[in-house]
Formats: C-alpha cells, structure tokens, sequence
C-alpha cells in the first residue's frame, strides 16, 4: 500500500533468512531426525531505513551466542550495503516436553 517494507513484511523475510543459517549448520537435517521444532522467545528489532518497492536487499545472520537453553542470532538487512534493520533474537529448539538444552 505504501510502497515500502512493512515491519512485518521484514520479521518475515528473517525467519525465512534464518533457513539457510540452519542449513549451513547442520540443524534442519538435526531437527528432522529427531522430529524438534524451533522457536523464537524474544526478540528486539530496530528499523533504521525505509525499504521501498524495488529495492534489492541482502540479508546476514550468524549466531552470536548461546548460554544452556537457548542461542542468540542477529539478522541485519542491508540495502546497497547501509544496514536498515537489525534484529537478535532468542531462539530455542523444542521437543515434547519443552525446551531442548543447547549442549
């Protein structure tokens, strides 16, 4: 409607961006096998620049933390190389009984 990314248009595309984090690290082959689930506990995210229609965005994401339940992933969006969003967030494997330690 504006022609511009929503914020939740952009938490969309950061889950999707963290698929291939995922892959990279061998945790959807992991997830699979032993039939887990991900989730996010929290997250903080800041909006820095607009993204207008059109715009080619990249995406990074690295994990950049963990402590016994949970790992802590930063996604930056970035638009000819100027970052307009940032998020970190906790995320948690889980099970059927809850939460699966990191270990």
């Amino acid at each position: 409607l504006f022609l511009e990314l929503n914020n939740g248009r952009t938490l969309t595309l950061f889950d999707l961006g963290r698929i291939p984090l995922g892959q990279r690290a061998g945790l959807l082959a992991l997830l699979k096998r032993e039939r887990w689930g991900l989730t996010v506990a929290g997250s903080v995210v800041r909006y820095r620049r607009r993204v207008r229609m059109f715009d080619r965005i990249e995406m990074r994401s690295r994990l950049i933390g963990w402590d016994a339940r949970f790992t802590y992933i930063e996604q930056i969006m970035l638009v000819r190389g100027v970052v307009t969003s940032q998020a970190v967030l906790r995320t948690a494997v889980t099970d059927a009984k809850g939460i699966v330690p990191t270990q």
